[in-house]
């Protein structure tokens, strides 16, 4: 239970929230992967490797998308509730 602390919980939530934003909907994509696929190309010769590496690195993205519907999921209950519960963590 967070029954002292639930404003520190919030406040780090939402630091939390911002930085998975900025990070891996921000940089991740349009830094880390535009460099990877069209950046390396002019810097080191193809190998094999390369695609597996890529297409990796774009299941990760994907993997970061369904993250990030997760956590707005829960900072949308957590706004309508009030404070983040047990409950909010559930798929369904």
């Amino acid at each position: 239970m967070y029954t002292k602390y639930q404003r520190v919980c919030d406040t780090l939530f939402v630091f939390f929230t911002l930085s998975w934003l900025v990070t891996r909907l921000g940089f991740f994509p349009f830094w880390i992967i535009n460099n990877t696929l069209f950046g390396a190309a002019l810097i080191v010769p193809m190998f094999p490797a390369y695609y597996i590496f890529n297409s990796l690195l774009i299941i990760l993205l994907v993997l970061h998308l369904f993250w990030t519907y997760l956590i707005l999921r829960v900072a949308y209950k957590s706004i309508l509730v009030g404070k983040v519960s047990k409950w909010s963590f559930s798929l369904v």
